[in-house]
């Protein structure tokens, strides 16, 4: 009989790299740069020693939700080799779940005893592999590229399809968004506030400093990129609400949809850029493992993983689509033999204002206790990684308020998910109960290999 353990995320395991825009810092970093740099800084400041890290660590698993050129061919397994780690690794891939899943199954092979520890860590560069490359024909190949811009012109949005099921129906998130908003009467009004609200936030937390430890600067050629990028100083509630709407439905130019003058011909919507996540480059990692190796070498954890949950929703109905964190959500809650109010900090991934609002209505939220340090709206959204990058943020909030004495017993993290899903991860900070049912865990005869 396999014996059950719990997972922890030990020392400051739990990292992230900037979020970089379009245009900026990161936009032409490898992937694998970014990956290889989260997986060095979670290992050094997990409190693991360095010499027995590939005995102890036994796999890594990447996240990533468009695996197709720079990010194909199983890019983790590279990154792995480039850190000099020399671990075997996988990547994962569930959309914008990519990085929570990746959580999921670490804990469950750590907690299990299949393995001892488990490195998580995604990375994308949507900037360098954009969303939706892997559903367009040829899009590798050189020879591809004219047969692609032709059929674009005369099918716009509508080109992702053709690599999916006739009777399957996909289309750009954001009109997803902008269904739910209408159905569930959230006003633009409403969706302007909070994506004002998100930014306010972000741009106090980094002038305080509060990203700080849990960032890793990324090196390039052109200098240090230690900041989140996306975050606009600069933002007033005035500015937001003379923002074009994006999803709309939209007047082709000449009878052509093709992408760039859909702008030019778009009527009343929902969400604008300002009240959308953006498009990021980015990687976050951390480390979860089981008691036995925290009571070994005597680590300090984040945190544990109380209960976790995944759902599927209906990808056909266009207000469900992204409704993924609701079910999730009561899911996960029930799981953990949890009630909303007992949840002190909540981080609903931002990838549009309406998903937020959505959850924070259904559950009577406290908007003082969602997204307290911003979110993608402000932050970014790499998508295959903000499954991790989310969860680091918020076991850092939770650290942070339990020096200060205020209440950070239990962290929620959840994601909508394109496709049709939705997923949701609860984390309890560890107190002097758990630490000492940590500390009256055998040590065992194994030993382990110095490298």
């Amino acid at each position: 009989m396999v014996e059950v353990l719990t997972s922890y995320i030990p020392g400051n395991s739990a990292v992230r790299t900037p979020a970089g825009k379009k245009g900026g810092g990161l936009h032409r970093v490898h992937p694998v740069e970014l990956q290889r740099a989260v997986i060095n800084a979670s290992v050094e400041r997990s409190g693991i020693p360095k010499e027995i890290i590939p005995d102890v660590i036994d796999e890594i698993i990447g996240t990533c939700a468009t695996q197709t050129g720079k990010q194909g061919n199983n890019f983790s397994s590279m990154s792995s080799e480039k850190s000099k780690l020399m671990i075997p690794a996988s990547t994962v891939n569930m959309l914008c779940a990519s990085g929570g899943q990746g959580i999921r199954f670490a804990a469950g092979l750590a907690a299990s005893g299949i393995d001892e520890a488990v490195l998580v860590a995604g990375a994308e560069n949507n900037h360098l592999v954009f969303h939706g490359q892997d559903l367009m024909p040829n899009a590798n190949a050189l020879g591809g590229l004219f047969e692609n811009l032709l059929r674009t012109i005369k099918k716009g949005p509508k080109i992702i399809n053709d690599s999916l099921p006739e009777d399957y129906k996909l289309y750009v998130m954001g009109r997803y968004a902008d269904e739910m908003a209408k159905v569930l009467k959230i006003p633009v009004e409403c969706l302007n506030e909070y994506g004002f609200l998100s930014q306010m936030r972000a741009i106090e937390a980094q002038r305080t400093g509060k990203f700080d430890d849990e960032i890793v600067p990324i090196v390039t050629p052109y200098g240090v990129v230690s900041k989140d990028e996306g975050i606009r100083p600069d933002t007033t509630l005035e500015a937001l609400k003379k923002l074009p709407f994006k999803f709309g439905k939209t007047i082709p130019l000449f009878g052509l949809p093709f992408f760039p003058f859909t702008k030019l011909g778009t009527k009343k919507g929902f969400h604008t850029a300002g009240t959308s996540s953006q498009i990021s480059a980015q990687a976050a990692a951390m480390i979860l493992t089981n008691g036995y190796i925290v009571r070994e070498f005597d680590l300090k954890p984040l945190a544990k993983l109380k209960a976790t949950a995944v759902v599927k929703t209906d990808s056909q109905d266009l207000v469900e689509h992204l409704l993924g964190p609701i079910p999730a959500i009561e899911k996960v809650l029930k799981k953990a033999n949890l009630k909303p109010q007992d949840i002190d900090l909540w981080e609903i991934n931002e990838a549009f204002a309406a998903v937020v609002l959505a959850a924070v209505d259904k559950f009577k939220l406290d908007i003082n206790k969602v997204n307290v340090n911003g979110g993608a709206i402000a932050l970014g959204h790499a998508l295959g990684v903000s499954g991790i990058r989310v969860p680091v943020t918020l076991l850092h909030e939770m650290e942070r308020r339990a020096q200060e004495g205020l209440p950070s017993k239990y962290g929620l993290a959840t994601l909508c998910v394109g496709g049709g899903q939705g997923i949701a991860m609860i984390f309890e900070r560890c107190d002097d109960d758990e630490f000492n049912k940590i500390r009256a865990l055998p040590y065992r005869t194994k030993s382990f290999t110095v490298h």
